[in-house]
């Protein structure tokens, strides 16, 4: 069971990730860096969806377990 909760947590966290950079990459983050500056937007583009979906994902869990522990909490 430990083994099926880790694997969720990281299914829920990485589809978050990528649901994070699929928005974050429709911005138009020329507006904020220069030309010269492409790889490091990039490069925040990167940093920003990893931060986002991690911080997002991690909510998510955390609404799961506490309905899961009402749901027990009900059946005790």
């Amino acid at each position: 069971m430990l083994i099926l909760n880790g694997m969720a947590v990281l299914i829920i966290r990485l589809m978050f990730v990528i649901l994070s950079y699929l928005i974050l990459s429709r911005f138009n983050w020329s507006f904020f860096f220069v030309k010269e500056d492409a790889n490091y937007a990039r490069f925040m583009l990167y940093m920003l969806s990893i931060a986002l979906g991690y911080l997002v994902g991690s909510f998510f869990i955390e609404i799961i377990e506490v309905v899961q522990n009402i749901i027990m909490s009900q059946l005790l």
